[in-house]
């Protein structure tokens, strides 16, 4: 089991289009979606913004589905000043 997590929906489009036998499984505010991709089984989640929220719904996953790598994809954000 790998799972992929982002922080936003448009992070994981392209992984839940790509899904093949996909589950939705839902815990609390979150839908995880277990399936395959290239012949691997994934559970692909939003773990939503900021550290706490990811902190928690990553021990979760760990809990749940004990998997042998997480992935997180995804843009840190970034804020230019202009004087």
């Amino acid at each position: 089991m790998i799972i992929i997590l982002g922080a936003m929906d448009g992070e994981l489009a392209e992984f839940l289009d790509a899904l093949d036998d996909r589950i939705d499984e839902d815990w609390t505010d979150f839908t995880f979606h277990r399936g395959w991709l290239e012949s691997r089984q994934v559970v692909v989640t939003k773990s939503g913004v900021g550290k706490t929220m990811s902190a928690m719904v990553t021990q979760h996953l760990i809990d749940t589905y004990a998997p042998r790598a997480i992935v997180f994809t995804g843009l840190a954000g970034g804020h230019i000043a202009h004087t």
